[in-house]
């Protein structure tokens, strides 16, 4: 991810809201990887802002992406759901431990990019086909 410089139309999972959501998730790990190789403490300070954003920005996402599943009786929502409820699992765990004053920028934006490479590339990419073909036909 963090060779990717800008949102892309092939991130696109065809839901409006869930899109813009996934935009604002894109540009809190791309500020993430700007602090990553600065050991500053305004960079430390911003990181740790960064990290309580995504926090919080990712458990409204979450949220409203499962109701809208829920909703549409999504057949893989169970799972989907099991990997949102890992992802906080582990983003509290770096939250936890930046609150005891180690925080691990590489380690952090190392799992950032597997997420959404394997989340948002691909397990919410599950869902678009699924979500359009549900919307009412013109």
């Amino acid at each position: 991810m963090g060779k990717i410089a800008a949102w892309e139309p092939k991130f696109s999972v065809g839901h409006p809201v869930f899109d813009e959501q996934h935009q604002e998730l894109f540009a809190l790990c791309q500020q993430a990887a700007d602090c990553v190789d600065n050991d500053s403490i305004e960079s430390t300070a911003q990181f740790y802002t960064i990290l309580h954003d995504l926090v919080d920005y990712t458990s409204r996402h979450f949220r409203a992406e499962e109701k809208v599943l829920r909703e549409h009786n999504y057949p893989q929502l169970e799972e989907h759901r099991a990997e949102h409820v890992k992802y906080e699992l582990r983003l509290t765990e770096f939250l936890l431990e930046a609150n005891c004053g180690t925080i691990d920028k590489a380690s952090l934006y190392h799992y950032l990019s597997e997420w959404w490479t394997h989340h948002i590339l691909q397990s919410d990419m599950g869902y678009r086909d699924f979500l359009q073909n549900q919307a009412p036909s013109p």
